[in-house]
């Protein structure tokens, strides 16, 4: 014989039994469904909600199965706009010297540009991280740089050659910047 029919002959074996066992539940006392899933459930009442209860159950949930508790106050105080410290409250990720150096820019249009911050070439597709906008202009640029040891964003205009402290808040800039524009 084959596998394949050995199979077949365990299959209609085990359906077999299954049949006479349904028969045999089918003449037993009490009826086919007793005991049975698809039976009718008992109706059981549950006992009245006091209006705290019912209070409470209309009051949107204010928890979550993902965050902690200390997490979830960490996200409100972050929508709020306020400072939001680490779960070990290191500060190891902080910078000593927190400067945003803008050394050059090269401008072709305001879709192809080049500048150099922190040493660092940057170009409309290679952000560094700390950058959440960025405009380019022939002589100058806007920018909003997020500094982790604020924990916010600054938003500032900055000329060609310029240095700004943030933790002094001085914007240095060069009397003669160096400006390149590129024509194609």
């Amino acid at each position: 014989m084959t596998s394949r029919f050995c199979i077949f002959l365990g299959f209609f074996a085990v359906f077999s039994a299954c049949v006479a066992a349904g028969a045999a539940l089918a003449q037993a006392p009490g009826g086919p469904t007793s005991g049975v899933l698809g039976a009718e459930p008992e109706k059981v009442e549950a006992p009245p909600l006091s209006e705290e209860e019912k209070a409470a159950r209309r009051r949107p949930f204010r928890y979550s199965l993902f965050f902690s508790a200390e997490d979830l106050m960490q996200i409100r105080r972050a929508q709020e706009g306020k400072s939001v410290i680490a779960k070990d409250g290191s500060t190891d990720k902080i910078p000593q010297v927190r400067k945003i150096r803008l050394a050059g820019i090269v401008y072709f249009s305001p879709d192809h540009w080049m500048v150099w911050l922190n040493g660092l070439k940057v170009t409309p597709w290679v952000l560094p991280e700390e950058v959440s906008k960025i405009e380019v202009h022939p002589g100058w640029i806007y920018l909003e740089w997020f500094d982790i040891g604020a924990n916010h964003i600054i938003s500032l205009e900055m000329p060609a050659n310029s240095e700004y402290d943030i933790v002094t808040g001085v914007l240095i800039a060069d009397p003669t910047p160096t400006v390149v524009q590129g024509k194609r």
